[in-house]
């Protein structure tokens, strides 16, 4: 399609018209190394294919490309479709020669088509082009995890920023072969959204980060080298802004947009998940406060999730969220966010860190029971400071601490054993260079990645129990229990 781009500027298309991507994958036939028919058909199945008005719509806000160049291409096939055929090329013309009105009924008199048309011709097409994109929906579908495949031996591949440094790096590539031959199978890969200004819910993300970030073609390198090597790749969105993401606040008002913008975030990346047949996806990662303010909507996201993606389905909650989410049996897996203090006062004593980490584990179990599904630790690590038992999800300040750091992950190692709910472990986190300690957290070049790496290995043929749900709480006649 970017060829074709560059034939329809050479024919007077400028950059500026909203429709000069659209109409050269119309021509192409194809959109982002898949077929337009197929990216329309998910699209369709999902309910998330906009009509003709909404695709001629000038957006005022962000809007997932994987979403709005098929419906757009669509429209640019409606308006050739319905215009007379020695028109045809005029029709084009009015598209792209200048981004057109921002309406469909000016669109279409611009083009020279009555909007009624150009609405049915739209929808007709998009029936037209579902139908014969459906059936590859269903090929080549990787079977999902189950917790008869046993053990999730993960680290969380973490993006570091630069060409040769970041997700589309040859160096990416090699620490992927080295993860795999340190025995990991699964790798979380980490686009990200961001908030600048809470008193403006204007959501910006990686999506179009260029080279340099975690872009979509970024991701998409990422995962499908990960694939080759037989990583399973799960995909989790993070939310950057000032502070922690689980403590904003917003009026009611606010949370209605924060939550909308949200959504079209986690359905971009859902639909990218799916094309690319990764095998999970995470609805958010530690919205503490927005779950609180707004639980049923998670739900219904994750309901909307599973529309257009067909992998497993989750959500990261923060170590001291977990338990009061009411949304675990609409997800496949609880995840968390394991930062839970190990101990009250800074320590590397082992038998202390131990019997912490067994209460925090332990403590995931009820959990696990009401919800009925197994528990992913979704992120597992340490810093290398003096305190990172009492506050492991810190940096720290001060001079390295490399022996807390080791004795806290052995530590939760160690206890994890007897739990065989556990789905797994993805350990926080590997950095996409070999650089020995690029980020705090990251194993790497110190004590502690020896202790992720001899975990990686021991851990294979472990397996996975799903919970049994609690016993029914009995009542006796008269009410007392």
């Amino acid at each position: 399609w970017s060829v074709a781009a560059l034939r329809l500027r050479q024919g007077g298309a400028v950059e500026g018209s909203r429709f000069l991507v659209p109409a050269a994958v119309r021509f192409a036939g194809r959109f982002e190394g898949e077929g337009l028919e197929v990216a329309i058909a998910r699209l369709y199945a999902g309910g998330l294919l906009p009509t003709a008005a909404d695709a001629a719509t000038r957006d005022v806000r962000w809007r997932s490309p994987l979403v709005r160049v098929p419906a757009r291409a669509l429209l640019v096939d409606a308006v050739i479709a319905s215009a007379p055929p020695d028109g045809r090329a005029a029709a084009l013309a009015a598209l792209l020669r200048r981004d057109p009105p921002g309406t469909l009924d000016s669109l279409a008199r611009l083009v020279g088509v009555p909007a009624s048309t150009l609405a049915n011709r739209y929808r007709a097409l998009a029936e037209e082009r579902a139908r014969s994109g459906r059936r590859a929906l269903v090929l080549d579908r990787r079977a999902p995890w189950r917790p008869t495949d046993g053990f999730q031996r993960g680290v969380c591949l973490a993006h570091e920023v630069g060409l040769e440094r970041g997700y589309l790096s040859a160096e990416c590539a090699r620490q992927l072969a080295r993860i795999r031959e340190s025995g990991a199978n699964t790798v979380s890969l980490t686009p990200f959204a961001w908030l600048f200004d809470l008193r403006e819910v204007a959501m910006g993300n990686s999506t179009d980060a260029g080279p340099d970030g975690e872009s979509d073609e970024a991701l998409v390198e990422a995962a499908g080298r990960a694939r080759a090597l037989g990583l399973r790749v799960w995909l989790k969105p993070h939310l950057w802004t000032r502070g922690w993401s689980g403590d904003l606040t917003f009026t009611p008002t606010g949370w209605a947009r924060f939550l909308d913008a949200w959504e079209e975030h986690a359905l971009h990346w859902a639909l990218l998940a799916e094309r690319e047949r990764m095998d999970g996806f995470m609805i958010g990662h530690e919205l503490a406060s927005a779950t609180t303010a707004d639980p049923a909507r998670f739900r219904a996201l994750a309901g909307r999730v599973r529309r257009v993606y067909g992998g497993l389905v989750s959500y990261v909650a923060n170590w001291d969220e977990v338990e009061r989410i009411p949304f675990w049996d609409a997800l496949d897996l609880v995840s968390v966010s394991f930062y839970t203090p190990l101990a009250e006062s800074p320590t590397r004593d082992a038998a202390t860190l131990r019997a912490g980490a067994t209460r925090a584990l332990a403590a995931l179990e009820p959990v696990a029971r009401r919800a009925g599904r197994p528990v992913l630790i979704a992120e597992l690590g340490f810093s290398p400071n003096a305190a990172a038992a009492v506050r492991p999800w810190e940096s720290g300040d001060g001079p390295e601490d490399l022996e807390t750091q080791r004795a806290c992950l052995a530590a939760v190692v160690a206890a994890s054993e007897p739990f065989e709910w556990l789905a797994g472990v993805h350990f926080w986190k590997w950095g996409t260079t070999a650089r020995p300690g690029g980020d705090p957290f990251d194993t790497k070049g110190r004590p502690a990645g020896t202790v992720v790496t001899d975990a990686l290995r021991i851990w294979q043929g472990r397996p996975v129990r799903v919970p049994a749900p609690p016993p029914p709480t009995r009542t006796s006649p008269g009410g007392r229990r």
